[in-house]
């Protein structure tokens, strides 16, 4: 492509930026030196992302190389024009300033979402931000820890499994008597088989009024009968029929009452039916042999499911009948929290009768018969009442210690060898167990693994580090300084066991430190050095080195470099005794004139929280196995796509911590881990000794950018209370930490006597009495690593219109949010802001049992918007939640904020997420990834109506190195024709958070209605 005017075909992308999938690319004349800006709208076509629908938006000419455009953001409002009076003031959503209706604000929640959809090309609201083979792409670069070359380590991934309740061997054996007596059938290995034709209805303990999960196996014979398999309602009508024709065909009946086919198989096939039953959209969805057969179709009427029935010809079998079901979520009154929903077994029928588990302790324990499974487990809604039993036999050669290792392990958790119990674990997700004195060498052993059911269990990797006596207890590096330069200071305790090979109890050798590029090709090493040691034996030895790196490369979210670090012991021969290896990268975080830097460049925080519940997939009924790392990387890409660059990840019960941290070092996310108390927010409830064990764990992550204290602590008063704890809980992060922030208070932290200092440490605000008191010792919240934050929910939980316009000032914090935002020194993080529920697509999560329909949508929206927003109208929750969602943050940016945490990403069904339970974007996602853009232009007023001739102030808030920058402004109808624009003169932004005043906007349309006014940062 090249323009009449100029005949050169010789043109090169120089630069290119993205806003969702649309692309625009800079080409310059290599003899011109002019500039082609050329947009082009990358659209998805099925699963083939490489079709491109090239759009020319605009060529714009310049007369040197050295003014060329780069557009970084897009933004839009929705806005009222009219010159009538009513629009004098400020007008508001909602609240004493509005003049909608509760019918004008449903229209304008439509018509935003409608808007919203086309410009962010998601026109029908169910693309997924990372999709599956993105995901399968991204998985293969994931890379797994290296483990050293010199020290045994035993990788324990294959274990054989039993699960086990008490009682259940008695009610399986009930179970088949019961059968026993039923006329037309008998039990035969483990399967019930029809001597005749048979037609059996079986009652549900539980009636099923939401949604479930039903399933079965059959295998029919060649005959010439037809089978049948209906879930009927209380009076015995079908609400879903399925049938096996006397030739093999499978069908189900539509609501019309035709038929459908949807496989032949013929006769003799073994078949698994599963539906996803969802009673209140009156839909399900079919799985036959694990193949989608039907997507949310209707079911053959919207009543409960009571019972299963069966028709089934002579000789054919039965098996491994298994309902789960999901009860519609309550509301717990009195915290108000809407609690998720875990799925109960209603039926599980396996026709035969479990082993009794016996005598663990016995040495001639027989496990033969017992199947095999790979780890990682996790128990999911199936197997959550059960205890998990794990064996593993180990034959050991002759070793000095043995240290057996868990990734990620479950409280509760029984550890035994050799036929006994060596240890229970209380605490912590990761452990270190010396097994050195239980483990017999040169002789079988037998290590089995209790996980205690009830509350749910997990567990990822286990290795056995077989070593010498002489051995690296722990180490890690940080990065000490970073300039052209980097110093990385080495850390390691070593130790001893012997007197022998000693000289007066001292041993005496080397530490080699050796540093690579951890990629998968495995570079040169930068590093490689030896340092004499001298251990005294039986005493942990502190071995510390600061070492200076010239050819480095920093790691940062667009540049994740890691680097593999070795520690080798070698005694004075020169032989190895020990190794040690782990990742890690070379990066300084730091605040500076109150903004966030990560290597010296300053940057916003800008993400998404990540809660326990992941996307809702249903539970294995054979094997409790999880691929866990598929839904980390989706987490992780999907906030990278929404322009973020950090993930908030409390105390996750069952997410691997250490998986997490490993796969956003290397796929370039920062994370925030947060602590949690263990008793009703207490501050001193929290284990400090476990705490300080997990930042020894995960300290080695480049990604950790800071320690977050649990949210919602509650002290008696800030000087006799809250001082000391932030003091203990400072000096154990910073301590084992140096090289990471820390966050004292979390969210919502409640001070007994309503006292918060202020941001530089000298006065208390008593909010109780509206006063403030001066403070003497300022203490750590100070400290040049401690940051400022809150949870700022400026509009949720039924919040009008004036709160946002008031906002950031209320008096509970009097004007600290502002003394927060406006601190030299300290950044201020919003760490979970708007909760806005956003009903989910019901087409995207057709069959899921974690899709709610009302937590969260009833009382907020209804006290919103006026009217209720009925359950089929999912499109204009949605846009309130989108809608809301941006105005909130934009307020947010232009007063300075230094990062914003949008709410939570996913956790399972509750609609104030952004993602949808199977990952697919609604419009809060969105409106999140237009707030996070590094640049954002918009009006500087919380006004939805403007009157012609009214002054409108125009705002630009960035965050980063120093730009030149110009802002351009189009007002739209709905059919995308520009009606009215401006171009403001461009601005000299200095590095750092910088909120500027543009210019004043005054329009002169002269139409009435709903328009869309569009902002567009131009770099210069």
């Amino acid at each position: 492509f090249y323009p009449d005017s100029y005949q050169d075909r010789r043109f090169f992308v120089c630069n290119s930026t993205s806003f969702k999938n649309v692309y625009t690319f800079e080409l310059f004349s290599l003899e011109k030196a002019h500039l082609l800006q050329l947009t082009i709208l990358y659209k998805q076509y099925s699963m083939i992302r490489n079709t491109l629908s090239i759009i020319l938006l605009n060529c714009l000419f310049f007369s040197s190389f050295s003014s060329y455009a780069q557009v970084i953001s897009r933004s839009f409002e929705m806005r009222y024009f009219t010159d009538s009076i009513i629009a004098n003031g400020t007008i508001g959503f909602n609240g004493d300033s509005t003049f909608l209706t509760p019918e004008d604000r449903l229209y304008y929640l439509e018509k935003y979402a409608d808007y919203a959809k086309i410009f962010f090309q998601n026109t029908e609201l169910n693309d997924q931000p990372v999709e599956a083979p993105e995901v399968d792409q991204l998985l293969k670069k994931i890379q797994p820890m290296p483990s050293p070359k010199n020290r045994q380590r035993l990788v324990l991934d294959t274990w054989k499994w039993k699960t086990y309740q008490v009682g259940q061997s008695r009610r399986e054996q009930q179970q088949l008597e019961e059968w026993a007596q039923t006329p037309n059938v008998t039990v035969e290995n483990g399967k019930l088989k029809t001597v005749s034709n048979f037609t059996y209805a079986k009652d549900f303990s539980t009636p099923q009024d939401w949604r479930f999960v039903f399933q079965w196996e059959t295998r029919i014979p060649k005959t010439s009968e037809r089978s049948a398999f209906l879930l009927l309602d209380e009076q015995s009508s079908p609400v879903i029929l399925l049938g096996v024709t006397a030739e093999g065909g499978c069908f189900y009946k539509s609501r019309v009452g035709v038929p459908i086919g949807i496989a032949n198989f013929g006769s003799d096939t073994l078949l698994n039916f599963k539906v996803l039953v969802d009673v209140e959209a009156g839909r399900f969805s079919l799985y036959l042999n694990d193949e989608l057969k039907a997507d949310f179709v209707k079911t053959l009427s919207e009543n409960p499911v009571h019972k299963f029935f069966i028709s089934l010809p002579q000789n054919s079998k039965l098996d491994n009948i298994y309902g789960i079901s999901y009860a519609r979520p309550a509301i717990d009154a009195a915290n108000n929290v809407f609690p998720l929903p875990e799925g109960k077994v209603f039926v599980d029928e396996r026709f035969e009768v479990s082993e009794e588990i016996g005598d663990l302790s016995l040495a001639s324990f027989q496990d033969e018969a017992w199947e095999e499974l790979q780890l990682p487990v996790q128990s999911g809604d199936r197997f959550r009442n059960s205890d998990l039993i794990l064996r593993k036999p180990l034959l050991i050669g002759s070793f000095d210690r043995a240290n057996l290792h868990f990734e990620h392990i479950a409280k509760e958790t029984e550890v035994w060898l050799n036929n006994e119990v060596i240890y229970i674990h209380r605490g912590g997700q990761q452990l270190d167990l010396d097994v050195s004195d239980f483990l017999l060498p040169n002789q079988p052993n037998q290590l089995m693994l209790r996980l205690r059911g009830g509350k749910g269990w997990q567990l990822n990797k286990v290795w056995l580090d077989l070593t010498s006596p002489v051995y690296v207890q722990e180490a890690f590096a940080y990065t000490e300084s970073l300039t052209d330069t980097a110093v990385l200071n080495i850390q390691a305790k070593l130790r001893t066991e012997q007197i022998a090979n000693t000289v007066n109890g001292r041993w005496q050798g080397r530490v080699n430190v050796k540093i690579t590029p951890w990629t998968k090709t495995q570079g040169t090493p930068i590093y490689n050095e030896t340092f004499p040691i001298t251990l005294r034996a039986y005493k942990t030895e502190e071995f510390s080195e600061s070492i200076m790196l010239l050819n480095h490369k920093a790691w940062s979210p667009d540049n994740p470099n890691l680097y593999k670090v070795e520690l080798s012991l070698l005694n004075n021969k020169g032989q190895y005794e020990d190794a040690y290896v782990f990742t890690t990268g070379i990066r300084a975080v730091s605040q500076e004139n109150g903004v966030f830097h990560l290597n010296g460049t300053p940057m916003p925080l800008f993400g998404a929280n990540l809660t326990d519940y992941l996307p809702f997939e249903i539970d294995a009924y054979r094997t409790p196995t999880v691929d866990m790392d598929r839904w980390l990387v989706r987490a992780v890409a999907s906030i990278k796509a929404m322009d973020g660059n950090v993930v908030r990840a409390p105390e996750l019960k069952n997410i691997n911590l250490e998986r997490l941290a490993s796969i956003c070092d290397q796929m370039g996310l920062m994370l925030i881990k947060q602590f949690e108390t263990t008793a009703n927010d207490e501050p001193w409830s929290l284990d400090f000794e476990a705490a300080r064990d997990q930042v020894i764990s995960l300290r080695h992550h480049p990604s950790i950018v800071m320690w977050q204290a649990p949210d919602n602590l509650r002290f008696n008063n800030y000087l006799q209370d809250a001082s000391k704890w932030m003091e203990r809980f400072f000096q154990n992060m910073r301590f084992y930490s140096p090289n990471t922030l820390v966050s004292l208070t979390g969210a919502n932290t409640e001070f007994g006597d309503s006292a918060i200092p202020n941001d530089e440490g000298n006065r208390l605000y008593e909010s109780s009495l509206r006063r403030y008191r001066l403070l003497s010792n300022p203490s750590v919240w100070t400290s040049p690593k401690v940051i400022r934050n809150n949870a700022d929910q400026a509009i949720s939980k039924g919040k009008d219109w004036d709160d946002l316009r008031s906002f950031p000032v209320d008096y509970t914090m009097d004007t600290l949010r502002l003394n927060y935002l406006k601190s030299p020194t300290h950044l201020y993080l919003d760490l979970n802001s708007e909760n806005l529920a956003g009903q989910e697509n019901p087409l995207t999560v057709r069959g899921t049992p974690y899709r709610y329909s009302e937590s969260y949508q009833s009382p907020y929206p209804n006290k919103t918007v006026g009217a209720e927003i009925p359950f089929e109208n999912w499109k204009s929750s949605q846009g309130l939640q989108g809608f809301s969602n941006y105005e909130s943050l934009r307020k947010k940016r232009w007063l300075g904020y230094d990062g914003i945490l949008a709410g939570t990403l996913w956790n399972g069904g509750d609609p104030t997420t952004l993602l949808d339970a199977r990952g697919f974007a609604k419009l809060g996602y969105h409106t999140s990834q237009m707030a996070f853009q590094p640049a954002l232009a918009g009006s500087r007023t919380t006004d939805l109506a403007y009157q012609v001739g009214e002054t409108v102030p125009i705002f630009l808030n960035y965050i980063g190195k120093a730009a030149r920058l110009q802002v351009n402004l189009k007002v739209k109808d709905e059919d995308g024709k520009i009606l009215e624009s401006q171009v403001f003169p461009a601005v000299a932004v200095p590095p750092g958070s910088n909120t500027v005043k543009i210019g004043d906007w005054v329009s002169s349309l002269n139409s009435e209605g709903w328009f869309y006014v569009e902002y567009e940062v131009v770099r210069l």
